[in-house]
């Protein structure tokens, strides 16, 4: 089911980063400023998102993502 397996993703994640911003914050090299405004934007852009993403069908929706997780991948590994 792929809404279980996302949720497991979704944990994993949330714990996974809230161990690292627990390390980055105990050792105290975080620019809170500009820490403020990616949190903001990252949820902000978490909730368009979803919203977008409702609106288009689902097959696009896949194919984006596989695309851009691609896209990514190649430009990570060509710089």
């Amino acid at each position: 089911d792929f809404h279980r397996i996302n949720a497991a993703k979704v944990l994993l994640s949330i714990l996974i980063n809230g161990i690292a911003i627990a390390i980055f914050i105990i050792d105290g090299i975080i620019v809170w400023p500009a820490a403020l405004i990616v949190m903001a934007t990252c949820i902000l852009g978490g909730y368009l998102g979803v919203v977008a993403a409702k609106k288009v069908p689902v097959p696009v929706v896949r194919w984006f993502v596989v695309a851009v997780g691609a896209g990514l991948s190649l430009v990570f590994f060509l710089t």
